[in-house]
């Protein structure tokens, strides 16, 4: 797959960095030891095929459609398949998160925007977030995923 996400020159961070004794370390790090963090989308198959239930959230810049494309194949080559649950099926519609987020934007003037104070769950239907989960204890294997996903009441 080769998208572009990012619309900059700089470097990603790199995932290992040792920097010569007396330069300003830019990527400070404590170790942690052996074992402890794994790198990649087949670790974390590898974490996840002994599970159920695996609920996943994150905040929303993560990129959740590429997120599931790259899991489900490390997870496929495991011999072990999901049903994947998008929690954005529960989502208000549209039109009700203009209406929530409205008063924050700042109106005509919206460097005037201020920090939204409701809370994650006030953005999903409780009756979609309802079905979600029965449906979801209903599948076999099952991938709860999506910013707000701990809301569907998944165990996992």
């Amino acid at each position: 797959m080769n998208q572009t996400f990012r619309k900059t020159t700089q470097s990603l961070a790199p995932s290992t960095h040792t920097p010569p004794d007396g330069v300003f370390n830019i990527y400070p790090a404590q170790p942690i030891g052996p074992g402890q963090i794994e790198l990649g989308f087949s670790a974390l198959a590898q974490l996840l095929v002994p599970h159920q239930t695996i609920v996943i959230d994150g905040m929303g810049g993560v990129l959740w459609d590429d997120f599931q494309t790259r899991l489900t194949a490390s997870l496929r080559a495991t011999g072990v398949a999901f049903e994947w649950f998008d929690i954005r099926e529960a989502l208000l519609p549209e039109s009700e998160i203009n209406r929530l987020i409205g008063p924050f934007l700042g109106g005509d003037d919206p460097l005037f925007g201020t920090r939204n104070t409701c809370p994650l769950r006030s953005f999903f239907a409780p009756e979609k977030l309802n079905e979600l989960h029965r449906r979801v204890l209903s599948a076999g294997r099952a991938i709860v995923y999506g910013t707000g996903a701990a809301l569907a009441g998944s165990p996992g």
